[in-house]
């Protein structure tokens, strides 16, 4: 659907704009001229409010060779506080979600969605804003540290499996040269440690008490390590002070989505509910444009808080 500007050709052929989407026909300027300019407002409003909230600001942080650099990034709570305060601030007429967020590897997307039904038409509004995450360390000298203990730790967790492996191999042809096998083909071991279970078990517990070199400790302290390190992570974020539309937050594009729908509640054949984006702007009546029209007030108050 191809989308157009705020002037009132928008909603002649039926198409959406970038704020609004509303799906009715052209005789109705008079009520869709004010609610393009009441929404307007809300979504210069919205804007406003989230580009004063990602205004960049420099951190500094560590690569992962100590090289410490300036970052560029923005407090993401802020955002977060800024939706959770338009949730509060809407009143029971709406029904308001939770401040949600998703994460595809390094992008991300806040967002929070609400709807207010009134004399059979839906409002609802989606405001998101996506980002991308970058990850580094916080300049502290524990980095080093744990990176070289690790370090050492693997190495030595790789010779003493290989210790380990051969120990346990000598083990094996050694049992099973008691038994008459001289030369034992590893096809002809596993058919054995399969069927017997009591052999199995008893060559393993030879094989660990032969081979105990505190490896389940080097193991653990490790993974202790890496938690720790995980632990001195910091992530900075950056996004576009720009409004996308739906397709372009589909695709992957930084910046802020703001969108309100209009759609008339109303029944199929069946006597089931159906949500239409086209209608006739003659039939809403004059009662139900002034509560529409109250909603978008709402809605602006909201951002603006």
């Amino acid at each position: 659907m191809k989308r157009a500007g705020y002037d009132i050709s928008a909603f002649k052929t039926g198409c959406a704009c970038d704020n609004m989407r509303i799906g009715i026909p052209a005789n109705s300027a008079v009520f869709l001229e004010g609610l393009n300019t009441i929404n307007s407002k809300v979504q210069q409003a919205y804007m406003s409010k989230m580009t004063e909230l990602v205004k960049p600001a420099t951190t500094k942080v560590m690569l992962g060779d100590m090289t410490v650099i300036d970052q560029m990034t923005f407090d993401i709570t802020n955002v977060r506080r800024y939706f959770e305060t338009i949730r509060r601030h809407l009143d029971d007429s709406w029904y308001v979600r939770d401040v949600d967020e998703t994460s595809d590897e390094d992008l991300r997307r806040i967002f929070v969605k609400f709807s207010s039904e009134v004399s059979g038409y839906v409002i609802s509004v989606h405001l998101s804003m996506q980002f991308h995450v970058l990850l580094y360390y916080r300049p502290d000298n524990r980095v080093a540290q744990v990176q070289k203990e690790v370090s050492e730790i693997t190495e030595l967790l790789k010779d003493g499996e290989a210790a380990t492996a051969e120990k346990g191999d000598q083990i094996i042809v050694r049992h099973l040269k008691k038994m008459g096998y001289t030369e034992p083909s590893h096809a002809r071991l596993f058919q054995m440690l399969y069927e017997d279970d009591a052999l199995a078990q008893r060559i393993a517990r030879e094989i660990d008490e032969a081979t105990d070199v505190g490896l389940a400790e080097m193991s653990a302290r490790r993974d202790k390590l890496l938690s720790e390190l995980n632990s001195l992570l910091v992530e900075t974020y950056h996004t576009s002070a720009a409004l996308i539309d739906d397709s372009r937050l589909v695709t992957g594009e930084e910046g802020f989505l703001y969108t309100v729908d209009l759609e008339r509640v109303g029944r199929d054949a069946g006597g089931n509910r159906t949500v239409e984006g086209a209608f006739d702007a003659d039939a809403v009546p004059d009662v139900a444009q002034k509560s529409i029209r109250a909603r978008l007030d709402d809605l602006r108050d909201a951002v603006l808080c």
